[in-house]
């Protein structure tokens, strides 16, 4: 039978191997120079070490319960057992090991505290809370003592490590914003930054990226590396990704997204590509996409393909309605089905815009919207198919129109009405035929305002 003494000595052997992983590490900073009081609980058994020099006690060991706090402080520490090592400023707790300071809490299986640093390390099962109820847990965690007009509180997290931000206690779980990764780093309650295969999830929503930074003050959240990306669930998911993605929001709501480098937005009615990507929300919902950079923004909705500079799309409750297309803008659509082509049909000008409805009779969210009117201005121009008079024929015969402005008004995704105003020129072809002849038009409109 092990007795009080042979356990004792079997802690502080152990203690000892335990300070020497970061012994190396303490430095003296005079301003926290805090006195810790250890105060034993009634069952606990006390050994002392004394100093063969000076005769004072050099090393305190402790098991049986141990209960300390740093003089002057809020700073409460427990432990089963623990051990003091006088020279090296060095507490060493085991077994259910607690830190509470200023409604921050830290608990682990074994932590050890270098004052001189102020300084803590927990392994095993460590899990740091903030007073608003932000939760870091980890296999292992570092974590700095706030030191006025020096430092913030700060933790270092290692081992795959997840973290749960909430702005109160009274957040629930399901609905905090839960980050995993390889490793994190905390500056108080305000800011977090994780790195390796970072994984953000929130209830409408998933984040992937390499590294990701996260600002409770600015309400912040950026993904960068690997390739970064956003999955929002819902009656109308949509996906985002690009190099780096940057969000503002407020109270748990998501107000901007920025995403820049290959940036790509998806949805049920719009695909979108362009180097940067600008997304604003509303009820948390897309209401409105813009984007630009060096290379030409592409969008596909309503069996378009559209091309421009740069492009800004309004889609109020994330159903697209206006879509402008400015500088070098070209919307392309594939040619009739009753013809044999591999050109597509498209117009084009300085600008495109097009403006889409509810299809008839639609009642869904889920229904997407159709064109009703597509319209280009500056330099506009347009190249049409449609079935050759020869109705043995299969090639298509071509349409080409020039003017200032082309409007083009659909129904039922056909088209009825193109109206070309001011210097309109135009040539129609019938394959086959040499020499061309008066141009097809739909029936004239009645004519609009002077435009």
């Amino acid at each position: 039978m092990i007795g009080p003494r042979s356990r004792m000595l079997a802690i502080a052997l152990v203690v000892l191997a335990l300070s020497a992983l970061g012994a190396d590490s303490v430095r003296a900073q005079s301003r926290d120079r805090c006195v810790m009081v250890l105060d034993p609980l009634p069952r606990a058994t006390l050994l002392q070490l004394r100093d063969s020099t000076t005769g004072g006690v050099s090393s305190m060991f402790i098991s049986g319960g141990l209960r300390a706090r740093c003089d002057g402080t809020t700073m409460v520490v427990t432990a089963d057992s623990a051990a003091y090592l006088g020279n090296a400023r060095l507490l060493i707790l085991v077994g259910k090991a607690t830190y509470s300071e200023d409604g921050t809490t830290l608990t682990s299986d074994v932590m050890r505290y270098f004052e001189q640093d102020a300084r803590l390390e927990a392994d095993g099962n460590a899990r740091l809370r903030s007073a608003t109820g932000t939760s870091l847990d980890a296999l292992q965690l570092i974590h700095h003592r706030a030191i006025v007009g020096v430092r913030e509180a700060s933790s270092l997290a290692l081992g795959r490590p997840h973290a749960l931000l909430r702005d109160s206690l009274s957040v629930p779980d399901s609905l905090a914003t839960r980050i995993d990764a390889d490793r994190m780093y905390s500056v108080g309650d305000s800011a977090l930054f994780a790195g390796g295969e970072v994984v953000i999830t929130r209830p409408d929503l998933v984040a992937r990226s390499d590294s990701a930074e996260a600002r409770k003050l600015t309400e912040t959240l950026v993904l960068l590396g690997g390739t970064p990306s956003m999955e929002a669930s819902g009656e109308r998911p949509f996906t985002l990704r690009g190099a780096f993605i940057d969000v503002v929001g407020a109270e748990r709501r998501i107000d901007r997204v920025l995403a820049r480098g290959e940036a790509v937005a998806l949805s049920d009615s719009l695909t979108l590509s362009s180097d940067t990507i600008l997304v604003d929300f509303a009820e948390g919902q897309l209401a409105r996409v813009r984007t630009w950079g060096p290379v030409p923004s592409h969008a596909v909705t309503g069996g378009r393909d559209i091309t421009a500079d740069s492009i800004d799309i309004k889609l109020p409750g994330q159903r697209i309605e206006e879509l402008w297309a400015i500088g070098r803008a070209r919307a392309a659509t594939p040619a009739d089905s009753t013809i044999v082509s591999a050109e597509d049909d498209w117009l084009a000008g300085d600008t495109v815009r097009a403006v889409f409805e509810p299809p008839p009779g639609a009642d869904s969210l889920s229904a997407n919207p159709v064109l009703k009117v597509l319209e280009a201005r500056g330099r506009a121009r347009s190249f049409y198919q449609i079935p050759s008079r020869d109705t043995a024929e299969r090639r298509p015969a071509i349409n080409y129109v020039l003017g200032a402005r082309i409007d083009v008004a659909f129904s039922g995704g056909e088209v009825t009405v193109v109206y070309v105003s001011k210097d309109a020129q135009g040539v129609y072809l019938e394959p086959g035929r040499i020499e061309p002849v008066a141009p097809r038009t739909a029936p004239r409109p009645v004519r609009r305002d002077a435009r």
